[in-house]
């Protein structure tokens, strides 16, 4: 027995001591996989995904992406690989460190980093953004490098992610990124499967559908039961939409116990209820105190039509009596979420 264990004790040693003493992997023994994809996400955004898989302990470095900052705006990243972000235009770089997998035979983490499309986006555009790492150490200081993956991959479908199935509305279109914003967001839909009608005026109980739409307002059992004091106001699709806007408080009628669902919707009225519906899910956008409402505008709507000139959330000459059209709300939508992604990301 005393025979059996010693030999067991012995032969634990060596394997001890060959596992601890045995060398480290170089860059040109170590096999590195190193994925770079690209998807189409609900919301809009472009997300690129970066899968990296390394079959030895890596300790700490850079991974870049670079891009055309006229073309996409950064909206986020996330990795579950502890570091810090630094980003520039055109530029952003994860400062890694994998400390949690030191004690590990390998290294693998996923990273992803989402942008917002500032103009129509082609499969070229997206195999333009390029990856690479720097600075790779394994936990003994040895510096190592990897090659880098280069461009996106499976973008073949790009085109038809990207592609949206109106008639009457072309690239060139001055409100072609602003329909395909609200369509990719579900915020906005067409009037037919092929007709979005960007000219149409836009009336008041048309408006009050689009706006939960914008953040995916949940519709639940309570939404039909909602209330309203409104006399001018069917019992039809749009009284959930306008009981929820009269709730929310982003309108409130136009006085004397009406709604006036069936009224064209003028762009200081635009204005308004997108104002107060941001200011109601905490966007805020800042207008310095000297900036006047532009000519023609009612006393009541000054705030709204000062915050809606001052960011260029209008297209054109501000017109706060001129009828909104269906074009004019999804350039607001997505002009206000450009405003808003390019602060927050300064």
């Amino acid at each position: 027995m005393k025979h059996v264990l010693k030999k067991t004790l012995c032969f634990l040693l060596v394997l001890t001591l060959l596992v601890r003493f045995a060398p480290v992997p170089t860059a040109s023994q170590t096999p590195v996989s190193i994925g770079f994809y690209v998807q189409q996400m609900p919301l809009g955004q472009i997300l690129f995904l970066i899968e990296f898989e390394h079959n030895h302990a890596i300790a700490s470095g850079e991974l870049v992406i670079e891009y055309d900052p006229n073309l996409f705006l950064w909206a986020g990243a996330g990795a579950p690989a502890p570091g810090d972000w630094t980003a520039q235009a055109g530029r952003i770089t994860h400062h890694f460190s994998i400390i949690d997998f030191i004690d590990h035979h390998d290294s693998s983490f996923d990273s992803f980093f989402a942008f917002f499309p500032l103009a129509h986006i082609t499969a070229e555009d997206i195999a333009a953004v390029t990856i690479s790492f720097t600075g790779i150490r394994y936990p003994s200081g040895e510096k190592i490098s990897l090659p880098d993956r280069g461009n996106a991959v499976d973008i073949t479908d790009w085109e038809n992610l990207d592609t949206i199935p109106f008639t009457d509305v072309h690239v060139d279109d001055w409100f072609y990124d602003a329909v395909r914003w609200v369509y990719f967001t579900g915020a906005m839909q067409g009037i037919s499967g092929t007709t979005f009608a960007p000219h149409m005026p836009l009336n008041r109980a048309s408006m009050m559908a689009i706006l939960p739409r914008i953040f995916a307002e949940a519709y639940d059992d309570a939404w039909y039961f909602r209330t309203h004091p409104f006399t001018d106001v069917p019992n039809n699709w749009s009284t959930p939409y306008i009981a929820w806007a009269y709730e929310q408080g982003i309108s409130r009628g136009i006085g004397g116990g009406r709604f006036a669902p069936n009224d064209i919707l003028t762009r200081e009225q635009l204005a308004t209820m997108m104002h107060r519906h941001m200011a109601h899910h905490g966007f805020y956008l800042h207008v310095p105190s000297h900036v006047e409402p532009p000519a023609g505008t009612s006393n009541w709507a000054h705030e709204y039509m000062r915050w809606a000139a001052y960011h260029n959330l209008l297209r054109g000459a501000p017109n706060p009596q001129a009828p909104a059209s269906r074009a004019d709300a999804a350039y607001f939508n997505h002009q206000f979420f450009i405003r808003w992604w390019q602060l927050r990301s300064m």
